[in-house]
């Protein structure tokens, strides 16, 4: 009587009879037991979960008639631990033949982060950013930068597009301090001292025509450009 066998085969479909066990033409007591091979096909790659380890994977391979082998190098993952499988070459459901490799592609855990360029940024901007994509911000003294609104930041140490290690992810910020010069014109002297003093600034007039409190003709630098904290903005008056 016959005892059925299942197990994969490259050439014949699934659910058919691929070889008897003797073959055919075998002369057999009557009674004897024959084995019926029945095919379930080619076999095809276990869906193997990320994260899972190595070797509950290669088992898994190898229970599907198929060959393990693992990636020479690991690729970086932020969600799955260095060492865990991090998916298969070829994926899930892919049809091969008996004894193929299927590799299974391991994790390196996270990758170097890119700095990303927040300069110009305000500062509080720049420091949710950067925390939210992994970095340690430490925001250090301001400095001055003609270009840069108080405030926003100057510069970034280490600077944009450097890649740091994600175990030692830090990066320190630079605001920059520079005031914003308002106009001046159309002000008297004294109302210009008074607009200046508010922001910490100084007033020189190099030219005054005529004599008591002038008009500011014009002013450098001008109006929305940027000076150093206690700078001095200078100016021509006419009365």
């Amino acid at each position: 009587m016959p005892r059925v066998i299942t197990e994969h085969h490259n050439d014949v479909p699934s659910g058919l009879v691929a070889v008897t066990d003797p073959a055919a033409g075998t002369e057999q007591l009557r009674g004897s037991e024959v084995d019926l091979l029945v095919s379930t096909g080619r076999p095809r790659v276990p869906s193997i979960p990320a994260g899972i380890d190595t070797r509950a994977a290669m088992a898994a391979l190898t229970a599907a008639d198929l060959t393990a082998v693992v990636a020479a190098k690991p690729t970086f993952d932020d969600t799955v631990p260095a060492g865990a499988v991090l998916r298969t070459d070829p994926a899930a459901g892919t049809a091969m033949t008996v004894g193929a490799q299927v590799t299974l592609v391991l994790s390196g855990g996270p990758g170097v982060h890119a700095v990303p360029d927040v300069r110009g940024q305000p500062t509080k901007d720049a420091v949710r950013s950067l925390e939210k994509a992994g970095f340690t911000v430490t925001v250090g003294d301001p400095a001055f930068d003609a270009d840069i609104d108080a405030g926003d930041i100057l510069r970034t140490d280490p600077g944009p597009g450097a890649t740091v290690d994600p175990n030692d992810a830090k990066i320190f910020l630079v605001p920059s301090n520079a005031v914003q010069v308002p106009d001046l014109t159309d002000s008297t002297v004294t109302q210009a001292e008074k607009k200046l003093d508010k922001l910490g600034l100084k007033l020189s007039v190099t030219a005054l025509f005529g004599g008591g409190d002038a008009s500011i003709w014009t002013q450098s630098p001008g109006a929305g450009g940027r000076v150093e904290p206690g700078g001095t903005v200078s100016a021509s008056a006419f009365p």
